[in-house]
């Protein structure tokens, strides 16, 4: 097996066996790189509130087998009776003469359930008058049920299979490392998330957290939970977030 590397250099015509070259290597590397991987994000696509839109920055989705270069996208949002979806959504494909268009775009809607090709970025539920909130006073405050967006369900690719938001292992590692009451793996396992490239694998937090407290945890929302339950045995106070659907709300006017 031979590898053709171009040479660009003055007065050298790039012949068609050389530009097929640069084509192989620009898509190749990407797919073998994340061959093992599953579908959902793989890296970026961080969310930011700017008045009324939500702000999704550039990364990129592995969709089947295709890796999507995602640029920064917008939508708008505004307050509704129950909560809110952000997807990223295949549009489908175009064959042109010079080539193929892969196309990928954000939908906003009241349905959870993702079809083939749907990915959740996101979900939150605006009250009218509140201002949605993309910060996090706390790991605890990443569940909140009203007026904040939540990541805790994203969509992400992890090396196996599905991966949980970098945010989220990161804001518990970070928070579990100033804990008083740590044993030795917990040390190990929020060095991880902090060096990890891209997401940690689902499997591998819930193996963590069945070796951490002996119960099993399947799914984001219970592995979160499972989260939560930790950095309170190791010495964290948990408090009562604004609209976490217990105790006292509180609503942020514009």
């Amino acid at each position: 097996m031979e590898n053709l590397y171009p040479k660009f250099e003055r007065n050298r015509i790039l012949k068609k066996e050389q530009l097929m070259a640069i084509r192989d290597r620009c898509f190749g590397y990407l797919e073998t790189e994340y061959l093992e991987y599953g579908e959902g994000i793989v890296t970026g696509c961080g969310i930011q509130v700017e008045g009324y839109e939500l702000v999704v920055g550039p990364g990129m989705l592995k969709c089947g087998e295709f890796i999507y270069l995602l640029e920064e996208e917008r939508i708008g949002y505004e307050p509704k009776e129950g909560v809110q979806y952000l997807k990223l959504r295949r549009k489908g494909e175009k064959d042109l003469p010079d080539g193929a268009v892969y196309e990928m775009g954000l939908v906003l809607e009241m349905s959870g359930s993702r079809e083939e090709y749907e990915y959740e970025l996101c979900r939150f539920h605006l009250r009218e008058g509140a201002r949605l909130r993309q910060e996090y006073t706390d790991f605890y405050d990443m569940g909140t049920e009203y007026d904040t967006v939540n990541v805790i369900h994203g969509s992400w690719s992890g090396l196996g299979g599905k991966g949980i938001a970098p945010s989220v292992t990161r804001q518990f590692a970070e928070e579990l490392l100033r804990r008083e009451r740590l044993e030795a793996e917990d040390y190990g396992f929020a060095c991880q998330c902090l060096c990890q490239r891209g997401a940690m694998p689902l499997k591998v937090v819930e193996t963590y957290i069945q070796r951490r407290t002996g119960e099993a945890s399947a799914g984001r929302q219970r592995v979160y939970e499972m989260l939560c339950r930790i950095l309170e045995e190791a010495g964290g106070t948990r408090r009562r977030t604004g609209g976490s659907g217990k105790g006292r709300r509180q609503i942020l006017v514009d």
